[in-house]
């Protein structure tokens, strides 16, 4: 299955949409169904709410994981969802480039596609489904990119800005 899950700032109509003509199961974990009132859901969609254990362990046993964001928002949430399927070795899907860029470089960690962009994530979620290896490769990549955000390492680096010294 295609798993996306959390309950604020996911643009769960685009993902529908994107999935709707695609044969394959989708789980949106979400305990804030609202968010979907008005769409119709194909058969194949699950929207169903999950404990934390239970998001993760869904994240885990997923073919891959899409993080559709909503777009003009001020801040962006999902960049820990993103974060734990990279590290999971999950193959990404991020709609939102301009939030998602933080993390992974489009093609090389995962795939970013534009905000509302259905075509663009339909397009994406096909690749995923019909070049497993490349995307195995893909999220293997994504893993070894998601253990440089270690809470640690990011410390260190802000650290290292505060006296003025190189970063990296």
């Amino acid at each position: 299955y295609i798993f996306a899950g959390g309950n604020y700032d996911r643009d769960y109509r685009t993902l529908v949409e994107a999935v709707r003509r695609i044969d394959f199961p989708v789980w949106i974990a979400t305990t804030r169904p609202e968010q979907l009132d008005g769409v119709p859901i194909p058969q194949h969609v699950r929207v169903a709410g999950t404990t934390h254990e239970g998001f993760r362990d869904a994240m885990a046993g997923a073919t891959a994981v899409v993080v559709p964001m909503q777009k003009g928002l001020l801040h962006s949430g999902g960049q820990q969802t993103l974060l734990n399927a990279l590290a999971m070795g999950k193959p990404v899907i991020a709609v939102g480039t301009r939030w998602a860029a933080d993390h992974m470089t489009s093609g090389e960690h995962g795939l970013m596609v534009d905000y509302e962009s259905v075509d663009g994530l339909r397009e994406a979620i096909h690749w995923v489904l019909e070049h497993r290896e490349e995307a195995r490769a893909m999220a293997a990549r994504g893993r070894e990119r998601a253990a440089s955000f270690t809470t640690r390492r990011s410390m260190e680096a802000v650290y290292r800005l505060a006296l003025g010294e190189d970063p990296s």
